[in-house]
């Protein structure tokens, strides 16, 4: 149990470390960040409140993430998680599984599982290559 719990903090911590150097890529490819995109971030919480919301959508996907899931990360003071559908068809939900007034929903080009994917076949040309 503790063992299953600490690989799902650190595949969060993975995705916390993945969305922070795709940033460009996750956040749109360079699409200028205007007045609409920052008013997606209007939550105000504590350190451990935003700790707390991220536990709870860990635990509720059990790291078994939703296709539509690209990672999460803290902006100023909300967690925003990335999606790659419409952030307005599952804003409820994420709210609801975080237990939260307000989650940072931002759209990205792409899911978590496509990275992991990319991620594992990079490593396994890199590993039939070594000598």
């Amino acid at each position: 149990m503790k063992l299953e719990r600490m690989r799902r903090f650190a595949a969060l911590g993975l995705a916390l470390a993945l969305c922070a150097a795709l940033g460009a890529a996750l956040a749109g490819c360079g699409r200028a960040e205007g007045p609409a995109e920052r008013a997606l971030i209007l939550g105000e919480y504590s350190a451990e409140e935003r700790a707390e919301q991220m536990r709870r959508l860990t635990d509720a996907w059990s790291g078994d993430w939703p296709d539509y899931y690209g990672g999460m990360y803290v902006e100023r003071d909300s967690v925003v998680v990335c999606v790659t559908c419409d952030p307005e068809t599952v804003r409820d939900e994420i709210c609801r599984l975080a237990g939260a007034d307000f989650v940072g929903v931002r759209r990205v080009a792409y899911s978590w599982r496509r990275l992991t994917e990319v991620c594992a076949a990079a490593e396994a040309r890199r590993a039939a290559a070594a000598p």
